[in-house]
């Protein structure tokens, strides 16, 4: 059970996914994170244009070799490899078993996404 916030202003301050504060985008949500990879791809996120994130390859051989910002390539590592705690270069087999059990997470987060992206700041 989650607990709904009192206050109109809604601190996470180990941001990682932020599953709660996705939960109540209509507040102002402050984000932070001491980790730079979790920052940046937070960060990119808020900033990115609807159409870029769309942009971003579902089907990826090497992170590296994609011509996207940093902070995408960190987003699209962890898309790559579900669970990990880390965004990988490479995709694993774990990468599969997410597309068959319809996973596409590309299109989840601009669909999610969009309506609460001016209200986050990521720190």
């Amino acid at each position: 059970m989650c607990l709904k916030p009192l206050h109109p202003i809604l601190i996470e301050p180990f941001a990682g996914a932020a599953g709660y504060s996705v939960r109540y985008c209509h507040l102002r949500v402050h984000l932070y994170d001491i980790d730079p990879i979790i920052y940046g791809i937070w960060n990119y996120l808020i900033r990115a244009k609807e159409s870029e994130i769309l942009s971003l390859p579902e089907a990826v051989v090497d992170t590296q070799l994609l011509a996207v910002p940093q902070e995408a390539k960190w987003l699209i590592g962890f898309w790559i490899n579900p669970g990990s705690s880390v965004p990988k270069r490479t995709p694993t087999s774990w990468c599969g078993l997410a597309k068959d059990l319809g996973c596409h997470p590309r299109s989840a987060m601009v669909t999610d996404g969009s309506q609460y992206s001016t209200y986050i700041e990521a720190e």
